[in-house]
């Protein structure tokens, strides 16, 4: 299992900028339904999972969607990282990553019994307690309410074929070069160091709870070992 998810990892982090167009939007509601959202862009040949990226005068504007159910069960139990790209060197990317169950809510789900009929994907969205963030300026690094001043508002919500994604965060916390931004957009695989490494170390097991049933991590299919776990979008923010 491990190697066929190391290969997914090699492949997702590797990805080169891509020119991208941030859409004038009148305003979102940050609610994961994806209402205002015309179109969202495939992400990988297979159409395994959509994104877009939109614009206001104020904010950034971002919307996910994940049909393939290994990267559902990926995004619910690791996250969706939306990461804004350093302009300077020896400066961190700023990182925005929900869900996020943190090591205490994993270790409860797995010491609860098993129950066939829970919806692990919708357990784990809703037992995350804060989003993690990283990097930004002027916000305190570590778990940020839901509540919180920054305007950040992130939602996720599991549906009965994908799981759908919105984000809101403010321009002003955002550092361009002459307006121009790159951000990158990946499912976390759980294996890499965009999480704090406590985090990174207490993954769950393919034989906790949380992995059984019909949202278990199951290692790849071969073919699958080239799926892009990201991409990384460069535009203007106006």
């Amino acid at each position: 299992m491990c190697i066929g998810l190391t290969a997914l990892t090699l492949q997702g982090f590797s990805q080169k900028k891509q020119p991208f167009v941030f859409a004038d939007i009148a305003s979102v509601t940050v609610d994961a339904t994806h209402t205002e959202w015309d179109t969202l862009y495939a992400a990988t040949p297979e159409g395994l999972w959509f994104y877009n990226i939109a614009q206001d005068p104020n904010n950034v504007y971002v919307a996910v969607r994940i049909d393939d159910p290994i990267l559902q069960s990926l995004a619910t139990r690791n996250g969706i990282l939306v990461s804004f790209l350093s302009t300077k060197k020896k400066k961190r990317d700023s990182k925005l990553i929900f869900p996020y169950p943190d090591r205490e809510v994993k270790r409860a789900i797995q010491h609860e019994d098993f129950d066939p009929a829970k919806d692990y994907r919708t357990e784990l969205i809703s037992r995350s307690r804060g989003y993690f963030v990283d990097g930004f300026p002027s916000v305190l690094d570590g778990l940020l309410s839901f509540q919180n001043q920054y305007g950040i508002i992130v939602k996720a919500h599991a549906a009965k074929d994908n799981v759908l994604y919105e984000a809101v965060i403010p321009k002003s916390l955002l550092e361009t070069r002459n307006g121009t931004i790159a951000i990158k957009l990946a499912v976390n695989d759980g294996l890499t160091a965009l999480l704090s490494s406590t985090n990174t170390r207490n993954r769950p097991s393919a034989y906790s709870p949380y992995a059984r049933g019909p949202y278990m991590q199951r290692s790849p299919a071969k073919q699958r070992s080239k799926t892009s776990l990201e991409v990384v979008l460069e535009g203007t923010l106006k």
